[in-house]
């Protein structure tokens, strides 16, 4: 939680009442509360500008799975959404100490983060660094599509799909699902080098938001309880079926790739639905109970 000026009141992040968490302030004197802003998915934190001239809310967008930055102006009402950046995730932010001007991180699938500055007077962005490796030509990456589709029992599954260039229903290529780390954690807009690698060489990627994922609301995030490798492997299966469906994947050639949670859920797919995946690659995940524990 944050104070507002004058110490008179604090705004801090609930989700009491509502599926996504939500702005609140607390009047100190009389306790009462207000909502004070929504977002489209998770709002994460609030901070104000040192002269408290601005308010900066960071949130997760549900529907684009990019983190945004809106901007309040208290003076005059007015509010904009992370300025310039409509493809790309704002990953931190800090206002300098007169407030006048707003330094932050910003990151797309085909660039990796880079340091911005915003001038609030002069509404304008200064470009500070580019991490992009000078030996990649940015046209051999690829922007994902956000899509979705319908698990088991009817609950949609959020996901990022990268398909490769060149490929058609004429020159198929072979697929991976990628199964992201946790469990809560979340697949995002950003850069990926490893995912790009994989399609430089020609494979579509679907990066799977299984349920248990963040972001997408605590019914969603609450739907994997005590079902790690059964419901949301179920959604990995799933997401192979979407796959097949798609009329430039060799439906022959679908494998499944994770990290530590997604590790782990790679070897439950390969022993529980052996069947399902031509291949399984598990990059540091989970095998062992025991040790984990220790």
């Amino acid at each position: 939680p944050v104070f507002d000026r004058d110490a008179k009141a604090i705004y801090y992040v609930t989700n009491k009442g509502s599926d996504f968490r939500y702005l609140q302030r607390l009047d100190l004197a009389s306790g009462e509360t207000e909502c004070v802003e929504r977002a489209e998915g998770d709002v994460l934190w609030t901070v104000f500008s040192p002269d408290y001239r601005r308010r900066l809310t960071f949130a997760n967008d549900s529907s684009t799975t990019l983190r945004t930055m809106s901007i309040h102006d208290l003076e005059t009402g007015s509010m904009c959404k992370s300025p310039g950046f409509r493809q790309q995730s704002i990953n931190s932010a800090l206002f300098s100490r007169s407030g006048r001007r707003l330094a932050f991180y910003a990151s797309g699938d085909r660039s990796p983060a880079d340091l911005y500055v915003y001038d609030f007077d002069t509404e304008s962005i200064t470009r500070l660094t580019e991490s992009l490796n000078p030996k990649v030509d940015r046209g051999d990456l690829v922007e994902s599509e956000v899509v979705s589709f319908h698990s088991f029992d009817g609950l949609e599954i959020p996901c990022l799909l990268w398909r490769t260039h060149g490929v058609s229903e004429f020159n198929k290529a072979p697929a991976l699902v990628w199964v992201h780390g946790g469990p809560g954690g979340r697949m995002a807009k950003g850069y990926k080098g490893r995912i790009q690698y994989l399609i430089n060489h020609g494979y579509v990627v679907l990066g799977l938001n299984y349920r248990g994922s963040s972001g997408f609301g605590k019914k969603f995030f609450g739907a994997d309880h005590q079902k790690h490798g059964r419901e949301p492997l179920w959604d990995c299966v799933a997401g192979k079926e979407y796959l097949g469906r798609l009329r430039y994947v060799d439906t022959s050639r679908v494998g499944i790739i994770g990290a530590s949670f997604g590790g782990y859920m790679v070897l439950a797919a390969l022993a529980f639905h052996p069947e399902e995946f031509a291949a399984g690659v598990n990059i540091c995940g989970i095998s062992n109970l025991v040790s984990l524990a220790h």
